[in-house]
């Protein structure tokens, strides 16, 4: 089945930096994968696979509060997007 992608940039807060973790936090589950890529200058993404089909995730993931709520629970993206280590920079951006 064909995927949409998802993503939006994120920037530490100043004093902060990215989680440790071991190679590039992300999770699968049967309906999305979600993970998040460091960049440079304390930037980073978070992105999410969905099935093409799923209308219901793909509108949620459209969503920026909605978004923001999903990756605040999942253990793998939460220590990343909390409010206390970094910010939303921008819109969710997608691509196929």
């Amino acid at each position: 089945m064909p995927a949409l992608y998802f993503t939006r940039c994120y920037r530490l807060r100043p004093g902060n930096e990215f989680p440790a973790t071991a190679g590039l936090p992300g999770q699968i589950f049967a309906d999305f994968i979600a993970g998040a890529l460091p960049a440079d200058n304390g930037a980073f993404t978070v992105t999410l696979q969905i099935h093409a089909g799923d209308d219901r995730f793909i509108a949620l993931a459209k969503d920026a509060d909605r978004f923001q709520v999903l990756c605040e629970r999942l253990a793998a993206i939460a220590p990343w997007v909390s409010a206390e280590r970094s910010e939303p920079i921008g819109a969710i951006h997608g691509f196929a």
